[in-house]
């Protein structure tokens, strides 16, 4: 072979291994951009954080509860400006040398804390987050508690980024409580302050809940908020600031938490969860006469109710007064409607619950006059009594008749009335 043919040779070869070089080498930079990412910045215990804390999708819409609201004036039940946060700085946080992680110092009032307590998952021992967050909310929720927040009165939706005194919050181990801004008694029933400033009694927002069933049934601390128609609970929440972001293992998809592989998140969010039950109102039925004559009788009612997103139903039921004696009808009678439920334990209707109330038997020989309001029907309101009210006539006088009335339940949620006449 002549040396002009070697040397073109040499540069065809050279041409491609030169460009077999310059595809692998972009195809390692590929594949690495696809598998890892630099090395993240190390934890920075001066770095300022935050938290901003919202609702959760377990606040309910006002729709659920009373459907005759427009469409166009739907709120959420919850109002968010009824609510306020506040917060407590359990520990701070320093770094630990050598590696790219912190450790807690707890601060005066968490002295008894256990900051390490473990439980058993899957025969492995973990953190034991949950009564840790339970164990700190009721050193801070105590009645007699001398703990302070480091800011209080914060929106729901705000950033948290400051103390009370406008100082930035830096890395360490919070505690963020929501409180309603009304008061209870002691059956939770919201009274509204009338002066309408925030309440900041313990006894007056703070509570216990058990939550799960049987062996799982665990009793925890919790605030209350009351909306326009269910009272809301949430538990304090536990929050570490700053907190990892892990980035998934490749192969399998699980967050490599060994590797300590993501970036430190000084900005948090959080929504808070909570659990509720449908607040309760009553509903009393008036019974009066009106004319000149007056015969014994008993009056019977039936009611009918549809309830909203409460829980649980009210089964449609009957009740009766009997008036014995002209003065009996003279005076009127009034009476509570009680529901109970399947352990035969009193509870109260809940809001905007529609009451049908029909007067099914008005006593021999009389007839109606009027019903407030028209057609008995009415719907229940938050921590009033609410009333249907019958007036009746007995155009003459009835001697020496008596009846006995028989109801029974037609399976449809009805009741068929039948009558056996006695002279």
């Amino acid at each position: 072979m002549n040396q002009q043919k070697r040397t073109n040779l040499w540069k065809t070869r050279h041409k491609i291994l030169l460009g077999l070089l310059v595809c692998a080498l972009v195809l390692s930079a590929v594949l690495q951009r696809g598998s890892f990412k630099a090395q993240a910045d190390p934890f920075d215990e001066t770095k300022a954080v935050s938290v901003t804390v919202s609702f959760s999708d377990s606040i309910k819409n006002l729709k659920d509860a009373d459907p005759d609201i427009p469409a166009e004036e739907q709120v959420v039940d919850l109002d968010p400006k009824t609510c306020v946060l506040d917060v407590y700085k359990i520990a701070s946080a320093g770094k630990v040398a050598g590696y790219d992680t912190y450790s807690y110092t707890k601060l005066e009032g968490f002295e008894s804390l256990d900051l390490e307590k473990k439980k058993t998952v899957d025969g492995e021992e973990v953190l034991d987050w949950e009564t840790i967050q339970e164990d700190a909310a009721k050193l801070i929720l105590a009645v007699d508690s001398t703990i302070k927040p480091i800011n209080t009165g914060l929106a729901i939706d705000a950033k948290i980024d400051k103390d009370e005194n406008g100082n930035a919050l830096l890395p360490g181990l919070y505690m963020v409580v929501l409180r309603g801004t009304t008061i209870y008694d002691k059956e939770w029933k919201n009274v509204v302050d009338e002066e309408g400033h925030l309440m900041t009694d313990k006894a007056e927002y703070v509570g216990t809940e058990t939550r799960g069933e049987g062996e799982a049934a665990e009793t925890v601390t919790v605030t209350k908020a009351v909306g326009r128609s269910r009272i809301y609970s949430f538990q304090p929440a536990l929050i570490s600031l700053p907190d990892k972001d892990y980035y998934p293992d490749q192969a399998t998809g699980d967050k490599n938490t060994a590797a300590q592989n993501g970036d430190w998140i000084y900005e948090q969010s959080i929504a808070l969860k909570a659990t509720s039950v449908p607040k309760v109102g009553k509903l009393s039925i008036r019974k009066d006469f009106t004319g000149d004559y007056f015969s014994p009788c008993t009056v019977v009612f039936s009611l009918e109710f549809d309830v909203p997103d409460a829980g649980y139903e009210i089964p449609n039921m009957i009740c009766s007064m009997n008036f014995n004696t002209a003065a009996e009808a003279a005076a009127g009678k009034e009476i509570e409607v009680k529901v109970y439920d399947e352990k035969g334990e009193e509870r109260g209707i809940p809001v905007y619950t529609i009451v049908t109330v029909t007067e099914v038997y008005a006593g021999a020989g009389y007839s109606q006059v009027s019903v407030v309001p028209e057609d008995g029907v009415i719907k229940i309101l938050a921590d009033e009594m609410v009333n249907v009210s019958f007036v009746n006539t007995l155009d003459h006088q009835v001697h020496g008749y008596g009846i006995i009335n028989h109801f029974v339940n037609d399976g449809e949620g009805g009741w068929i009335h039948s009558v056996v006449e006695e002279n």
